[in-house]
């Protein structure tokens, strides 16, 4: 009745629900271990009949595994739910809401990354996988423009006594200059740039005798030789400026007193370089022998030591560094058998060879750092490591 007209009749159209309820997620964190509990939070909504339920389902699979109630064994009872895996693998959170009129639907999430730490022996066992990847490491310098990969794991193989296997990372380039540390008497490095060399700097050593840290000196073979037992040649002057883990401390850790770096040199020795190399090319080793004022070096399959061969690989980027934008060779600790004033480098050119130590010398610097013994690493959702 209006007022004016009246009936008996009326008649109401109802649109019944017709929409599924939605479901967003968030994790607390996309990489874990085995066993290593992630947090999901579960937001479901629905504007029109109101949420009835909701169950999910955590596995590998990227698709959808249907409303089928039957497919899902837990049920959510409030906004969060706690995953784990015992097996490493990339999983996702399946999540099945249903309203009150009995619409159903799915919802999958991002990628979860559940991931067993590797070890020394895991790397050692597999370089072609693991040897060049990328590591998250900070140096208490602040040094962030190098990036730091793996670059060995293992025990010495020239020390029988050398039992305990540790990780070794290398810088991906040069340092500058400027982050070259001072030689242990305060002297400053010599260094232009990316360039470095060491006229001032060896001033502070004497030579073989300042290299007695016992982590370092067994990858030095030359220690054990006649000549490089008491050397006093300023490649020596220079090596153990190189070595000197005091100084080249300022590449470890943030946490140094409980950090995962044992500690840090300033690049690698001859004998460090070729087990590595070796490891991962075993079709073509690198071979080294001790002279009078160094180290001379072949390959396996040549007839007789030289001061320098070519051909190292460059496809991987590891040990070689394919260009001379910032330096022309990577500084090796170790010295060269060419003459007393000479070192060990790696050029641009893919060559093992003997360089000058003084003047405007064109090799720079690539950290090394050791972790200590028992590190292991964990990868990341983008292909990169953490240390444990």
């Amino acid at each position: 009745y209006d007022g004016s007209n009246r009936g008996y009749y009326a008649t109401l159209n109802v649109q019944g629900d017709r929409t599924a309820p939605t479901a967003t997620i968030q994790f607390n964190k996309t990489t874990a271990e085995p066993d290593e509990e992630i947090t999901a939070t579960v937001t479901v909504t629905d504007n029109q009949s109101g949420v009835a339920s909701a169950k999910y389902e955590f596995n590998t699979v990227n698709t959808e595994i249907g409303t089928d109630e039957e497919s899902y064994t837990g049920t959510i009872s409030g906004d969060t739910v706690a995953l784990s895996s015992s097996e490493a693998g990339t999983y996702y959170l399946h999540i099945l809401t249903i309203d009150k009129a009995g619409n159903k639907g799915e919802t999958i999430s991002e990628a979860i990354s559940i991931m067993k730490p590797i070890d020394t022996i895991d790397i050692a066992n597999n370089p072609d996988k693991y040897y060049g990847k990328y590591v998250d490491y900070q140096p208490s310098n602040g040094d962030t423009e190098v990036k730091w990969k793996i670059f060995y794991a293992g025990t010495n193989p020239n020390d029988v006594n050398d039992t305990t296997s540790r990780i070794y990372l290398i810088a991906d380039d040069y340092i500058s200059s400027s982050y070259a540390p001072n030689g242990k008497g305060g002297t400053a490095i010599n260094g232009n740039g990316y360039y470095t060399w060491f006229d001032d700097v060896i001033s502070d050593y004497s030579g073989s005798s300042d290299i007695t840290n016992s982590l370092v000196k067994p990858w030095l073979s030359y220690l054990n030789s006649s000549y490089g037992r008491n050397s006093t040649e300023y490649n020596m002057q220079a090596v153990a400026y190189m070595l000197d883990t005091n100084v080249w401390s300022t590449f470890k850790d943030r946490t140094d007193n409980s950090g995962k770096a044992e500690y840090a040199i300033g690049g690698p020795t001859l004998d460090l370089f070729c087990a590595s190399y070796n490891q991962k090319y075993p079709n073509k080793q690198l071979q080294y022998q001790t002279a009078q004022y160094g180290y001379n070096v072949k390959w396996s399959n040549d007839s007789s030591y030289s001061l320098g061969i070519g051909g190292l690989s460059a496809n991987d980027g590891l040990y070689v560094i394919n260009s001379e934008d910032k330096a022309f060779a990577m500084w090796l600790a170790s010295p060269s058998a060419a003459s007393g004033g000479n070192m060990m480098r790696i050029g641009y050119n893919n060559d093992v060879y003997g360089n000058g130590i003084y003047y405007f010398s064109y090799p720079g610097f690539r950290p090394i750092v050791c972790l200590k013994s028992g590190v292991q690493l964990v990868q990341q959702a983008d292909g990169t490591y953490s240390i444990k």
